[in-house]
């Protein structure tokens, strides 16, 4: 019996990574599912399309700001002994970094966000700049702790608008208050995040070591470039098909795409969960030049997360205006056709697994980011087009065909270059031959 409540104990304060992970993203999403469903419930269409264009540019530039820092903080780190001098100076090297660049993202991402929502209220825009500064500390601050440490701090803080935490806080807080506009809305945000951001870097700090008169690491900012690009690429593709949407559609068809987009976060979030967990041991099988360690990671990261993700999915394709309607209202069935095509394009994400993240850790970050820049450039264009042909349904399938030729790309690079597959199977899978 004791040793059946030390397990359980040792579950819930330390459990395996991969568990920890999913329930990180699993609380993101519900939070973020419930900010939909709240905002649906009692908010115009018109409070529901500029609520959502103006989350989605400040999740781009939240990750902007950080531009690939966090990743290469995490890869270095993962290599030091703690605390050290020399991961100090990576970290210092690595809020250098985000200071400069942040700046730059809080400002196109302010203008972004007043010039599609047609809206330069003060509150507004002095929300949009800090809940994007936030964002970037909180993801440098939460890859920095999963490098460094196996407690919680960095999955309820890693994610879009600083993670779990914040969102929870937000989504309470929107339920109390009941704001009544997406300037409001987006204050909520912005101070919750800015209020847990410092204390969450402060912990890095003094976990990774005391501060040294040494010079900082030189060539960072080259260093995280690639990564950088490759997530920035990464949120442009999941973002700006909803940008072309705020130009060409009317707030009430892109109030009810941004549903349909909400719940396709029930497939992606088993992926999601699984490049959190398995990123750093990744890292490591890349370190020691082990393709075997890589492909044995990748097929356990692809059988970990492809099942459910494809069980979501199945679930979506087939009740896709019974969903909307239950989430949403009645209205929202009308995203029924957009729905599922999202969904098949991103079930075949699911299915590729951890090829991006395979290339990243072994060093082909370029390779990755050219693949993300080609995709990313695409999808305008052919937003353009769907949207202004086919409303909706045009914007999704648009999605979906950059989706196929990304995940698809990026699966042939990892087999060709790394001698890895990443893709779930049944079958145990050892390391091509290259």
């Amino acid at each position: 019996m004791a040793s059946v409540s030390t397990r359980v104990r040792t579950l819930i304060t330390d459990p395996p990574p991969m568990i920890r992970a999913g329930l990180g993203r699993v609380a993101l999403a519900l939070g973020i599912a419930l900010s939909m469903v709240w905002l649906t419930r009692t908010q115009s269409t018109d409070v529901v399309a500029s609520t959502t264009v103006a989350l989605s540019l400040i999740a781009t530039g939240g990750v902007a700001g950080v531009f690939g820092s966090n990743r290469l903080l995490l890869r270095e780190l993962a290599g030091h002994d703690l605390p050290s001098s020399s991961a100090r100076q990576t970290l210092d090297a690595a809020a250098a970094t985000v200071a400069k660049t942040a700046t730059a993202s809080v400002i196109v991402t302010t203008v972004g966000v007043g010039v599609l929502l047609r809206d330069f209220s003060p509150l507004l825009l002095a929300s949009a700049a800090i809940a994007t500064a936030a964002g970037a500390v909180l993801y440098l601050a939460s890859d920095g702790h999963r490098a460094t440490s196996t407690g919680w701090a960095s999955e309820l803080s890693f994610g879009r608008y600083g993670g779990a935490g914040p969102v929870w806080v937000w989504v309470l807080a929107l339920l109390a208050l009941q704001p009544s506009s997406s300037a409001s809305i987006i204050a909520l945000l912005a101070g919750i995040s800015a209020v847990l951001a410092a204390p969450l870097l402060w912990s890095l700090m003094k976990r990774v070591g005391p501060s040294t008169a040494g010079a900082p690491t030189p060539g960072f900012f080259a260093d995280a470039a690639p990564f950088g690009m490759t997530q920035v690429t990464g949120l442009l593709l999941q973002s700006a098909d909803l940008w072309v949407g705020a130009l060409l559609l009317e707030s009430r068809e892109l109030a009810f795409y941004a549903a349909a987009r909400q719940l396709l976060m029930v497939v992606a979030l088993p992926l999601q969960a699984a490049q959190l967990a398995f990123v750093a041991p990744l890292a490591r099988a890349a370190q020691a030049k082990s393709p075997s360690d890589m492909q044995r990671i990748a097929t356990r990261a692809a059988r970990r997360a492809g099942p459910p993700a494809i069980a979501a999915g199945l679930v979506l394709l087939a009740l896709p205006r019974q969903l909307l309607d239950l989430a949403f209202g009645s209205d929202y069935r009308e995203a029924a056709l957009a729905l599922v095509i999202l969904t098949g394009g991103q079930m075949f994400n699911a299915l590729t697994g951890l090829c991006g993240q395979a290339l990243s850790m072994a060093g082909e970050e370029r390779l990755v980011t050219k693949v993300n820049i080609g995709a990313a450039a695409a999808l305008p264009v052919l937003s353009l087009a769907g949207a202004s042909m086919f409303g909706t349904a045009g914007l999704a399938l648009a999605v979906a065909s950059c989706t196929l030729g990304l995940f698809g790309a990026l699966w042939w690079f990892a087999r060709v270059r790394l001698g890895v597959e990443t893709h779930l199977r049944l079958t145990t899978a050892t390391a091509v031959t290259v």
